[in-house]
């Protein structure tokens, strides 16, 4: 079994990548790899409480985050130091996710066998 760290540097709706990330996520799991995913830098928005992606015509991804642990995509990181920078703090995120510092960060990414960024 392999270990995948999925990185989101996006914030949420700019882009595609962070709905591509999810399903990268889902789509390893299915082949039973030990998946990790991060928020980092501006992808920590992606895990914020109370969007609401329709008010900008937006397709509800999000969510997504919340149902990976029933694809036992159980370990969701985000960086405390991108959050402070931002003015942000753990209470504002969805549950499940769990925040880390910088020196952690760094050190689970070194136990990676592959690392996918978006």
């Amino acid at each position: 079994m392999k270990k995948i760290g999925i990185i989101h540097q996006t914030s949420a709706f700019n882009t595609s990548h962070g709905k591509e990330a999810l399903d990268l996520a889902m789509v390893m799991s299915a082949f039973e790899q030990d998946i990790t995913v991060l928020f980092i830098g501006d992808g920590v928005f992606q895990v914020m409480r109370g969007q609401n992606p329709e008010a900008i015509q937006a397709k509800d991804y999000l969510s997504t985050i919340q149902a990976l642990p029933f694809y036992e995509v159980e370990k969701l990181f985000v960086c405390e130091h991108s959050l402070h920078s931002r003015h942000l703090n753990t209470e504002q995120l969805i549950d499940d996710v769990t925040s880390k510092t910088q020196e952690e960060i760094s050190e689970l990414m070194t136990q990676f066998d592959e690392i996918y960024s978006f």
